[in-house]
């Protein structure tokens, strides 16, 4: 089995570092490594190595079809000027289950660990190649580490510094203690690494062990103080046992056997003891084997979902007999993990790490952000609980206008805009709007006493769009000037009665309904009225568990503007396709893809266009700018 570990530990200036694992169907494992100081080569660079590899390597003749993949890559790197500026250091390998195969570029670096405790450095140590010209390859044993590195890990670390670190049984926590050194160095480059052993414990091992096992448990039994004095007083004791009569002996004799026998008892009790314990230590390693066995199944089956699921029930339920007896506490937590970054996988989830690339405003104070909306002057606006951030420009600060005539008891839930108006949904089911002129009002509905308590607005042409109280029903207010008209009901009451409850709306000419039980419906008015049932394609496994969970906020986004349909769950937005360009013909929807936030819950969001989207927690905004694929969504 290949055990891994990737870091990045970043450097003081800043630079464009990546270091990744794929898996293959083949079960082939491919690693790569890189920094650089062009963002923009990073990403040209990245692509260009994923591309050429899916095309060129095979499982016919590796190192042949490596030496393709390495043309293909210098030639891309020639129309690149490789200078100080730009300063690639790359290092790409590919594992076979056996051999490893690998090639440098400027100052990256391989290491090998061998099974003398040796450190050598096999990648070439005398060149600083521009371009990917030799390739190396070598058997990994048992036992054995790799250590790849961007830089020449041996300028910055003594091998026995690696040594040191390398003799844990976890190769995990090897690394937290070389990445202690490193950060002590305080090293200018971001430094990534990926350490690679292969670790397998036979049969003979394991009998190995249990054999060490008892021979240490029967010397720390024995080799004591108490039991040497216990000797030493059986010795004096029989020096005067052969001057005492024969009636003596005798009862000597026997206290001699019955204490005999009771240690005796002590020491086979003692056997059975340890045998037991070696048994279900033995039991226990076999467990963690079989989970792990059962993960890599399942990793190899993702397009198989019900082999998948079978694996990762399988894998779960030994994890689970682990935890319970409370033992191989870091495997264990490295199988959780994994098994959270394979459901990622299944489940197409796209993460971004907030960062300042992607920053777009800084709020003065964490405030909980109800909504995000653009007018159609292009001011972002974020609706809080009591107030309103405007105008939100990247770089600028932006001032928060508080609408003091709310009550106490009441807030904002809900927020929509009607060109360059903000219409409010508030609590206790008033209508606030809020203009360019840093103004409140209070908006008025005609025609009915007041407005209906409603969880959310929405708004089209002009009209606004709310709920009933009970959230089976929808009311359409035409606009009268600043104020509207009486909600008109929009759902006949036969499909009112069979409806689920309406947990959010999104407007694209149609209206999407999105039920509490997750599914979709699309109601037309014209040129008849009429509801459909879509049809979701594709769903991810972690979709329904959070849709229908009534403690989590749920908001859809949909528009003629865009194709696509967003939808907000807790810290992830799910993006669907729908199967026609045109929304009066739309039957169903195709699950892409998710986006969430590595370190941030996102409060609300907006989308400007398909793959641009603002994302808001309580303190920052971010825009994220995403490609949505026939195979799912990919964060630029």
């Amino acid at each position: 089995m290949l055990e891994s570990d990737i870091r990045i530990i970043e450097g003081s200036v800043e630079t464009h570092t990546k270091a990744q694992k794929v898996s293959l169907d083949s079960g082939w494992e491919l690693f790569y490594l890189y920094s650089t100081s062009d963002g923009t080569f990073s990403d040209l660079f990245h692509n260009k190595l994923l591309d050429t590899f899916l095309d060129k390597i095979t499982t016919k003749n590796t190192y042949k079809d490596f030496s393709r993949w390495l043309e293909s890559l210098n030639a891309f790197l020639t129309g690149w000027s490789q200078d100080d500026s730009l300063s690639l250091h790359a290092l790409i390998g590919l594992f076979d289950g056996k051999s490893f195969y690998f090639s440098t570029v400027w100052n990256a670096s391989a290491l090998l660990w061998n099974v003398r405790g040796n450190i050598v450095e096999i990648s070439d140590k005398d060149d600083t190649p521009k371009n990917f010209h030799f390739i190396s390859s070598g058997d990994i044993g048992q036992g054995e580490t790799l250590i790849l590195s961007n830089i020449r890990l041996l300028d910055v670390l003594s091998k026995d510094d690696i040594e040191d670190g390398l003799w844990t049984k976890y190769i995990q926590s090897s690394w937290e203690n070389i990445e202690h050194i490193v950060h002590l160095e305080k090293i200018e480059k971001s430094v990534a690494c990926i350490s690679l052993r292969v670790w397998m414990i036979s049969q003979e091992s394991k009998d190995s062990y249990i054999l060490q096992y008892a021979s240490y448990f029967f010397y720390k039994t024995f080799d004591n103080s108490v039991t040497k004095k216990i000797l030493w007083y059986l010795y004096h004791v029989r020096d005067g046992i052969l001057k005492k009569q024969k009636h003596t002996v005798q009862i000597i004799f026997w206290l001699g056997m019955i204490l005999s026998i009771f240690v005796l008892y002590l020491f086979i009790s003692s056997l059975f003891s340890l045998a037991s314990k070696t048994q279900d230590v033995s039991s226990l390693q076999d467990t963690l084997f079989e989970a792990r066995e059962f993960l890599d199944s399942a990793s190899q089956n993702i397009n198989n979902i019900d082999a998948y699921e079978m694996y990762m029930s399988e894998t779960e339920v030994r994890v689970e007999e682990l935890e319970a007896k409370n033992v191989f506490a870091e495997d264990v937590d490295m199988l959780r993990r994994d098994m959270i970054i394979l459901e990622g996988q299944v489940n197409g989830v796209q993460a971004f790490d907030p960062s300042w690339e992607l920053l777009y405003h800084v709020f003065s104070e964490e405030r909980e952000v109800i909504k995000l909306l653009r007018t159609d002057s292009g001011r972002i606006y974020a609706v809080h609980d009591r107030s309103i951030s405007w105008p939100i420009v990247r770089g600028e600060t932006a001032e928060n206008f508080v609408y003091n005539a709310l009550s106490s008891s009441d807030s904002f839930i809900d927020a929509t805009n009607v060109w360059n108006e903000i219409i409010i949904q508030t609590q206790e089911g008033k209508v606030v709007s809020f203009w360019t002129n840093n103004r409140f009002n209070v908006v008025n509905v005609t025609g009915q006493d007041t407005w209906f308590r409603s969880s959310l607005i929405r708004s089209f042409n002009q009209n606004i769009y709310t709920l009933s109280e009970n959230r089976r029903q929808l009311y359409m207010h035409r606009r009268s000037w600043t104020n509207y008209l009486e909600g008109t009901p929009y759902l006949n009451e036969d499909d009112v009665a069979t409806l689920w409850g309406i947990r959010s709306l999104g407007i694209d000419g149609g209206i999407y309904i999105l039920q509490d039980d997750g599914m979709f419906l699309k109601l037309f008015r014209s040129p008849s009225y009429r509801i459909e049932s879509l049809t979701l394609n594709r769903l991810p496994r972690n979709y329904i568990p959070l849709v229908t969970d009534p403690d989590l906020k749920v908001d859809m986004s949909a528009s003629a503007s865009y194709r696509h349909v967003y939808v907000l769950v807790w810290n992830r937005v799910f993006v669907f396709e729908p199967n026609s360009n045109r929304p009066a013909d739309t039957k169903s929807l195709r699950f892409m893809g998710q986006i969430e936030s590595r370190s941030s819950d996102i409060e609300a969001f907006h989308v400007v266009s398909d793959g641009d989207v603002f994302f808001a927690d309580r303190r920052w905004i971010y825009r994220v700018r995403f490609d949505i694929e026939d195979f799912g969504v990919v964060i630029r």
